[in-house]
């Protein structure tokens, strides 16, 4: 059942993708056009809330340590909230001046740069963009954003269902 001013999506016909950005289907009122990326990132910042809850957390461990140099921010910004980012998968340890060695990350992130992953995530918690936001949902929605797939990523048809059923599922699908 949905809460009051809630909109549930409604049953949708993949008929393909538009630029390699939008997912085009088809409903009971007509077109929709999917923001692929936004999706996504709806998808994950979910599905990380609701496995954080449970403590089952989804990390991805890495062969070999990455050795990661911290601006002065950043390190600050690290010591005070390690704790919360191991909560949702990143292992750090210090590793000498303004260095940390990242040892695994959140398993969205695992397609990316893990140091360069680390890095923009404290840039972007550091930033003003996310002001207003608790820590937590800074880190849920960084992750996410980062994990998501991109614009100009070609989707094969089960991938887009995949997405839009998974959407479906999600508490707030239309943002």
């Amino acid at each position: 059942e949905l809460a009051q001013g809630q909109l549930a999506m409604p049953i949708l016909r993949i008929l393909g993708q538009f630029k390699s950005t939008y997912i085009v289907a088809e409903g009971p009122e007509g077109m929709h056009l999917i923001d692929q990326h936004t999706a996504h990132e709806r998808v994950l910042f979910d599905q990380l809330r609701r496995d954080r809850r449970k403590g089952e957390v989804n990390a991805q461990g890495l062969l070999e340590p990455v050795a990661v140099q911290l601006t002065p921010g950043q390190e600050s910004l690290l010591e005070h909230h390690i704790e919360i980012l191991q909560g949702y998968g990143f292992s750090l340890e210090p590793f000498g001046n303004r260095t940390v060695l990242l040892r695994s990350l959140p398993a969205p992130l695992a397609s990316q740069a893990p140091a360069q992953s680390l890095l923009d995530l404290l840039d972007r918690l550091e930033g003003g963009e996310l002001k207003g936001y608790d820590w937590e949902d800074r880190i849920l929605a960084t992750v996410a954003c980062h994990g998501a797939v991109r614009a100009g990523h070609d989707l094969a048809p089960s991938e887009m269902q995949e997405m839009i059923r998974l959407l479906e599922a999600t508490d707030i699908p239309h943002t």
